[in-house]
């Protein structure tokens, strides 16, 4: 989708808060479109496989699918794919040319597992979900059971829900997620959807995960390779794409990120890219992020 900056400023000039709402509608009959879809598939497959690359929203996105799904009385469990990551100390565990963990890959996840359980949910019988502990960097001892029952499905969440290692579970419902909208000024895009992503991420470290902005910026260029390796090859894999995209955010999380994306050093990881955004960034209105509302998605998994 594509967004006239100038329609886009003047909307935030003239009326931020109904610009805001309007936007959030949007959004949310979209996902209530995705479990419709869900319900219909339910007497083929209680499973649906939701994926997207990083920061497009996918957690918050999920538990909306959920929340309206309970609306139209279907029961719906959810599971993060990244409870099924290995332990990172595993000799086998994949790593990045520099040696590093490569939490891109999708063997960094247990993939017998997963696919085992993905046939035992299938086939009505109970699992046992695992737990993987970020601090610790390894699965725990902990398990949650699991048992579907009638009518009910469960959606697993995570960036490689798409990839062919799962592809024999044909009758799940496949969801891509993705915040696919850029932004054009007299027809020629100046703020690509990439971009805006990285503005997501970027503060969503800041403000959930107390990761420095620097942190983040030098984990992109992996998290990109990873997309294109592991992630867009399957999108056409999909039963449907939602776009999590909300014209107002640029705007708001410009707020956010700019004044830390100023004080960069040019030595820091994507510093050229950087500076092309703090350029853009300048065409943009501001919103005060205090306009946001609490049931916002943006408000929900990026800005507090």
């Amino acid at each position: 989708m594509s967004i006239d900056l100038s329609k886009l400023n003047e909307a935030v000039r003239t009326d931020p808060k109904g610009f805001i709402a309007k936007c959030d509608a949007t959004y949310d009959s979209r996902v209530y479109g995705a479990a419709v879809k869900i319900k219909e598939n339910l007497d083929r497959s209680p499973i649906v496989l939701l994926a997207g690359p990083s920061s497009s929203a996918k957690t918050t996105t999920a538990g909306r699918i959920r929340w309206m799904l309970k609306g139209m009385g279907v029961p719906c469990h959810l599971i993060s794919l990244d409870d099924y990551y290995r332990t990172r100390t595993e000799d086998n565990y994949p790593r990045t040319a520099d040696g590093a963990p490569d939490l891109e890959s999708p063997y960094a996840l247990d993939i017998p597992l997963l696919n085992e359980h993905l046939a035992m949910l299938d086939a009505g019988e109970e699992i046992q979900v695992p737990h993987f502990d970020f601090t610790l960097q390894a699965r725990t001892a902990e398990t949650m059971p699991l048992r579907m029952e009638p009518g009910s499905c469960v959606i697993f969440e995570g960036i490689h829900g798409l990839n062919d290692l799962f592809s024999r579970h044909e009758n799940a419902y496949r969801i891509y997620v993705n915040d696919d909208s850029h932004i054009t000024e007299n027809g020629k895009r100046i703020f690509d959807k990439n971009w805006t992503r990285l503005l997501r991420r970027s503060v969503r470290d800041l403000n959930y995960r107390n990761s420095p902005i620097e942190e983040t910026l030098g984990l992109w260029a992996n998290v990109r390779l990873g997309e294109s390796l592991y992630i867009t090859p399957y999108v056409d894999r999909a039963d449907i794409t939602l776009d999590t995209s909300l014209a107002y955010e640029v705007p708001v999380l410009a707020a956010f990120a700019a004044p830390f994306f100023a004080d960069l050093r040019v030595t820091t990881p994507q510093a050229d890219l950087i500076r092309k955004i703090l350029e853009m960034l300048k065409k943009f209105e501001r919103i005060d992020p205090a306009l946001v509302p609490g049931s916002s998605l943006l408000r929900e998994e990026f800005i507090k």
